[in-house]
C-alpha cells in the first residue's frame, strides 16, 4: 500500500523520462573537466560517445529504450514547501547498461532545493537496460521531475518509456481528461479516512488501446478498483502520434483519495535497520500541521524503538525489536485530542558484501 508520502499538501513530484537533449559533443574518456558539466552532443543515432570511457548511445533505431523498474518519487524541500515552490527540473543523465543512472546532471534547475531532491531521486531509481543487438548498452536520457501544489484529483502521469523526443502533453492532456471523467463516477463512498495515494502502470498501444494495467502502489481493494476501471473502461485513447514510431508508451497515473481527518503518511512501511525514512502529517489539503512524534512499540521502548526528529524523519534502531514492529504517533499541537499513527517493520539491513 502507498499512501500520498512527503508530496501531500497537496504537493507531488511526478516524472517523466524524455530522449536526451543533445548539447555539446564529449569526445573519448578524456575529454576536459569543464565539458562534463554539458550534456554531450551524440552526432548520430548510431554512434555513440564515451563518458568515463563507457560508449553511451541514443535510443532509437537498433538501441531500444531502458525500462524503468523502480522510480521512487523525490521528497519536497523544506525551503520549497515554505515558498509554495512549483515547476520541473529537467536532469540529464546516462543509464548504464548494468542499468543503473549515473553522470546526472541539473539541464534545467528550479532551484528552492528541489534540484537536489531530484537528483537525490533519480540516482535510486533502477532501469531494465537499453539493448543493442542484444547487448546491454549505455544510453542518455533527460528526466522531468514536477513539482505541483494542488488538491487530490487525478490523473498525474509518470512516463516510463522514453519519447522519443516527442511532446506528449497535449496527447496525455486529453489522456486525462478521458480518465478523470470515468474516475469521478467510480469514487467510492465513504472518502477514506487517511490520506491515500493509488498508482497503477498500464501501457497505450499504438492504436490507443490499453494494455497490461496494473496497479504498483495498492491501497484499499475498492479504491484501486476505481482507479484501475478508470483506465480501462476509457479505453480505447486515440492512436499515439504517427511520429512515435515505438510499439507502445508507457505510463503511471497517480490517483489520490483524502479527508480532513489527521493522518500520517506513509501509514505503513518496512525500514532498515540504522536506515531512516520521512513521515509526514497531513490534515485535508493541510501538510505538515504542527504535530508532535512519538515511538512505541511492544519489543522496545525509548531509543530501542528508534528516534524520531520533529519534522518527521525516523532513524530505525541498530538492533531489531522482537517483535519488529514500531508504532508512530502524531498529535496535533493545536488539538491533543486528534492524533494519527503509522506502522513501522524493522528489518534486517542487506549485506553489503553480497
Amino acid at each position: 500500500m502507498r499512501t500520498a508520502g512527503p508530496s501531500l499538501g497537496y504537493i507531488r513530484p511526478v516524472a517523466k523520462l524524455i530522449l536526451a537533449s543533445l548539447i555539446p559533443l564529449l569526445v573519448g574518456g578524456n575529454a576536459p573537466a569543464q565539458d562534463e558539466q554539458r550534456p554531450p552532443r551524440l552526432p548520430d543515432i548510431s554512434s555513440p560517445v564515451y563518458i568515463n570511457r563507457e560508449p553511451v548511445y541514443r535510443v532509437g533505431g537498433a538501441v531500444s529504450a531502458p525500462r524503468p523498474v523502480y522510480t521512487p518519487d523525490p521528497e519536497y524541500s523544506e525551503e520549497a514547501r515554505k515558498a509554495n515552490t512549483q515547476g520541473t527540473v529537467v536532469l540529464w543523465l546516462v543509464v548504464g547498461s548494468d542499468g543503473k543512472p549515473r553522470s546526472i546532471r541539473v539541464a534545467r534547475a528550479l532551484g528552492s532545493g528541489l534540484d537536489e531532491k531530484a537528483i537525490e531521486a533519480v540516482s535510486r531509481w533502477k532501469f531494465d537496460p537499453a539493448m543493442k543487438q542484444d547487448k546491454p548498452v549505455a544510453v542518455q536520457m533527460n528526466v522531468e521531475i514536477t513539482f505541483w501544489n494542488g488538491k487530490n484529483d487525478c490523473c498525474q502521469v509518470d512516463v516510463l518509456s522514453d519519447s522519443m523526443g516527442i511532446d506528449f502533453g497535449p496527447y496525455l492532456a486529453s489522456v486525462i481528461r478521458d480518465v478523470r471523467s470515468s474516475w469521478l463516477k467510480l469514487i467510492p463512498n465513504p472518502c477514506p479516512a487517511t490520506v491515500e495515494e493509488v498508482a497503477v502502470r498500464f501501457a497505450i498501444l499504438k492504436d490507443g488501446r490499453v494494455a497490461e494495467a496494473q496497479v504498483t502502489s495498492p491501497g484499499d481493494p475498492l479504491h484501486d478498483r476505481a482507479a484501475q476501471d478508470a483506465i480501462t473502461t476509457s479505453s480505447p485513447f486515440k492512436p499515439l502520434p504517427s511520429e512515435f514510431k515505438a510499439q507502445e508508451l508507457v505510463i503511471r497515473m497517480h490517483f489520490v483519495y483524502h479527508s480532513m481527518d489527521l493522518a500520517v503518511v506513509p501509514a505503513s512501511v518496512r525500514v532498515a535497520s540504522q536506515s531512516v525514512h520521512q513521515f509526514s502529517a497531513v490534515m485535508g489539503p493541510i501538510r505538515n500541521p504542527a504535530v508532535t512524534w512519538s515511538l512505541s512499540g511492544e519489543g522496545c521502548s525509548a531509543a530501542a524503538c528508534g528516534t524520531i526528529s520533529a519534522d518527521g524523519m525516523y532513524t530505525a534502531p541498530v538492533l531489531l525489536p522482537i517483535p519488529p514492529i514500531v508504532t508512530l504517533k502524531a498529535t496535533l499541537i493545536s488539538d491533543p485530542n486528534k492524533t494519527a499513527s503509522a506502522t513501522v517493520t524493522i528489518v534486517k539491513a542487506p549485506d553489503p558484501s553480497q
